[in-house]
């Protein structure tokens, strides 16, 4: 990561709460803290309450004295999805080639698409990620509101997967109201699928990492009878994030249901020793983005 001429602001914004986190003086995280979001003021990527967001970035940026208005986001990845489409070696893609391509899977009028010619097996592969429109510009109008520029923003998945380094991985980010898994192959997340955990029977702890563990058993099933590599192979490493991402009972089911080990989480950036690294990843892997969107 290459020196910062200025601070790097990074915020991940949650369904429950915001996170931001500062990087500066080179490679140091210098600023870290957290606002809980009341229930019902995001429901996935869609903010339900603006005033309620507004809020609680004023919150982050007054108590924490955060240096610069010009911030790095990741958002939710319940709406995410994610295509990979071959590509002749001889068939130049540009924007438009990629933005055709995508319209077999999504509306274009509707959706945001990032694309970028990958290899995968000896191969040239089109990697497309599409996020509804309508929750990009509603982002990008809240934070202008409030007086912050957003320059860079992407899908929480991309940032975590950054973040952990590895180009075979199984990401399982917990969340009091969302899961998600990533299946990465390649440095690609191959899947992305997000699953809440707010309904009424998931009101504890445990409840929640029980659905979790079912929901990644049959995010890998299904992985294993149609993904791209499949079968994934029992040794790919698997992480553990978000705000649940450290309690030891998901880890014990994950250890005795699925008999995987849930991985340490280490971070390519000097971190201080009391930061809750499982909390702050999506902004550790936002703080090392190079190409801002």
């Amino acid at each position: 990561m290459p020196l910062l001429s200025r601070p790097r602001v990074t915020l991940s914004l949650e369904p429950d709460e915001l996170r931001v986190l500062v990087i500066e003086r080179g490679q140091q995280v210098t600023t870290w803290g957290r606002v809980r979001l009341s229930p019902g003021t995001m429901q996935g990527d869609v903010i339900r309450n603006p005033l309620a967001v507004a809020q609680a970035l004023h919150t982050l940026w007054q108590v924490h004295r955060i240096p610069s208005n010009r911030v790095v986001v990741s958002i939710p990845a319940s709406q995410t999805s994610v295509r990979l489409v071959a590509v002749q070696p001889d068939q130049p893609v540009d924007r438009e080639t990629a933005l055709n391509l995508a319209a077999r899977f999504w509306p274009l009028e509707s959706s945001s698409v990032a694309w970028q010619v990958l290899e995968y097996g000896g191969r040239p592969m089109l990697f497309l990620l599409r996020v509804p429109q309508e929750v990009v510009d509603q982002i990008h109008a809240l934070f202008s509101e409030v007086g912050l520029r957003i320059v860079g923003l992407e899908p929480k998945p991309l940032a975590l997967l950054r973040a952990i380094g590895r180009e075979q991985a199984i990401i399982v980010d917990v969340e009091p109201s969302l899961a998600t898994v990533v299946i990465a192959g390649e440095g690609i997340p191959f899947h992305v699928a997000g699953y809440p955990l707010d309904a009424p029977l998931l009101s504890t702890a445990m409840s929640k990492a029980v659905r979790v563990v079912e929901f990644l058993n049959s995010a890998l099933g299904r992985y294993n009878v149609s993904g791209p590599g499949a079968p994934i192979d029992i040794t790919v490493p698997l992480f553990c994030t978000g705000a649940l991402g450290d309690f030891p009972f998901l880890h014990r089911l994950v250890r005795e249901v699925l008999g995987q080990t849930i991985e340490r989480l280490t971070v390519p950036v000097p971190v201080p020793a009391d930061l809750p690294v499982h909390r702050y990843m999506a902004n550790v892997g936002l703080a090392l983005k190079r190409r801002l969107w």
